[in-house]
């Protein structure tokens, strides 16, 4: 795909560009104003290379945001959190499971034990959610809603290692003010290629 991207961006760029001698030798003309302007929506706002670049952006952010979720869940212990409520769940899942085969005598004291390990389950989300986190039934690590520091702090880290969706749009639009002054075919496709 990608190559077919340049190939267009070449051809593009190239398209009566450039002249043949009788030597067959090739002279490199400067780009029209409708070359220019093709280019440069190549870039727009709307363009495939753009919405290509976001989605790289997207899947790049999600990827780091729950690799840093996972290291400061760590840091601040809710990893252990997490692993003592899933150990809970299953060990009330088991109760369940054999209250429903035990005689109606024995359900008051299995009853009992659910209760105090759904107890123990508020407890460790009560605390995970103080430590700004919260986990599904999977143990599936999240951001509590209300944790705006470590939120903040976990977007300030993506920016500072990947950016953000504006400095994406920052780039389409440099470089389709800069395909519009470009003077040649080779300069204009160097610049769009770099985006790609």
């Amino acid at each position: 795909m990608l190559n077919m991207i340049r190939a267009r961006t070449l051809a593009c760029a190239r398209a009566g560009a450039g002249t043949t001698t009788m030597k067959g030798e090739t002279q490199t003309q400067k780009l029209s104003a409708d070359q220019r302007k093709a280019l440069a929506d190549m870039l727009g706002t709307k363009s495939d290379a753009r919405r290509r670049a976001r989605i790289r952006y997207e899947k790049s952010e999600k990827e780091l945001e729950g690799s840093l979720i996972k290291v400061m869940a760590e840091k601040e212990g809710a990893t252990k959190l997490v692993t003592k409520i899933a150990e809970l769940r299953k060990r009330i899942a088991e109760s369940e499971s054999e209250l429903n085969h035990l005689v109606v005598t024995l359900r008051e004291t299995h009853g009992t034990a659910v209760t105090d390990f759904e107890k123990e389950i508020d407890g460790a989300e009560e605390e995970l959610r103080r430590l700004g986190f919260g986990a599904d039934r999977d143990g599936d690590l999240s951001l509590h809603w209300g944790a705006e520091t470590l939120r903040r702090s976990i977007h300030e880290q993506i920016e500072k290692e990947i950016g953000s969706e504006s400095d994406i749009d920052h780039k389409f639009d440099q470089a389709q003010a800069r395909v519009l002054t470009a003077e040649t075919a080779e300069e204009a496709a160097q610049i769009v290629e770099s985006l790609l």
